[in-house]
C-alpha cells in the first residue's frame, strides 16, 4: 500500500490533511481529512504520531486561495495577483502598461514546476477565468517560460509570478489577438493602446471558464 499525505489548506482558511492511499491493485483513493480523523485512520489515538514538515514564515503568496504541502519540493498553489502597472517588454521596446488582476497556479514535483497556469479576473468576481491578455499564455492557460530557470522557490511561491512578469513576451501562443482580447487587436496595438490608460479595461477580456476548473479535485 502506498499512502501520500499534504497539508490543505481550502479556499476559506480552514487545514486538513489530503491523504492519498494507493491498494496493491493500483486503484487510488483521496480523502480529505482532519488531524484527529487522519490519526484514526491510522489507528492511532494521538495526535502528537503526526509529524509533518513546518512551512516557512511568509512562503505562500498573499491572496492564496488554494495550497496542498508536502515539502518544499512538492506542492501545488494557487493565488491572486492584484491590478498593478507593470513594464513589459515587447521586441526591443519597453511598455508601462496597466494588467488586469490576476490568477496563478503551480504544481511543484521534485523541486521543478511540473505545471504552471495563470488567467485573468475581474474585480469582485472571483470565480470566472478570462485569458491572459498578453503573449506567453496559452488559450488553456499554460505558461510558456522557454529556458527560464526561476530560483528561490523554496523559499517564496511568488518566486514565480515577479519572474514570470519581468521575463520578455512574445507572440508565442496570442497570434493576432483572435480569441485574447475584444475587440482582436496585435500584442503591440495593444500595448500601445495600454500605455495611454491607467486600469486594464475588463470589457476587453476574453472568458474562458470557471475558478473550479482551476481548482485541485478531491474525492471526500
Amino acid at each position: 500500500m502506498e499512502l501520500t499525505v499534504n497539508n490543505y489548506t481550502d479556499r476559506v482558511g480552514n487545514e486538513f490533511l489530503r491523504v492519498r492511499n494507493v491498494d496493491k491493485n493500483g486503484e487510488e483513493v483521496v480523502r480529505i481529512l482532519t488531524v484527529p480523523q487522519f490519526c484514526s485512520y491510522l489507528g492511532h489515538s494521538l495526535v502528537e504520531d503526526v509529524q509533518l514538515v513546518k512551512v516557512k514564515d511568509n512562503f505562500w503568496p498573499q491572496n492564496t486561495i488554494e495550497r496542498y504541502f508536502g515539502d518544499y519540493d512538492n506542492y501545488v498553489c494557487t493565488w491572486i495577483v492584484e491590478p498593478a502597472v507593470r513594464v513589459v517588454v515587447f521586441g526591443n521596446k519597453h511598455y508601462h502598461v496597466p494588467f488586469p488582476r490576476l490568477v496563478f497556479k503551480i504544481r511543484v514535483s521534485k523541486g521543478s514546476v511540473v505545471a504552471k497556469k495563470c488567467y485573468a479576473l475581474k474585480n469582485g468576481d472571483d470565480k470566472t477565468l478570462y485569458q491572459y491578455p498578453f503573449g506567453n499564455v496559452s488559450g488553456s492557460g499554460h505558461i510558456c517560460t522557454g529556458n527560464i530557470k526561476i530560483e528561490g522557490l523554496d523559499e517564496a511561491v511568488c518566486t514565480f509570478s515577479e519572474e514570470f512578469f519581468l521575463g520578455k513576451t512574445n507572440n508565442d501562443y496570442y497570434g493576432d489577438g483572435t480569441g485574447r482580447v475584444k475587440p482582436a487587436c496585435s500584442q503591440a496595438k495593444l500595448l500601445e493602446k495600454l500605455e495611454k490608460l491607467d486600469v486594464f479595461p475588463e470589457k476587453w477580456l476574453v472568458k474562458t471558464g470557471t475558478i473550479d476548473d482551476l481548482l485541485e479535485k478531491a474525492v471526500a
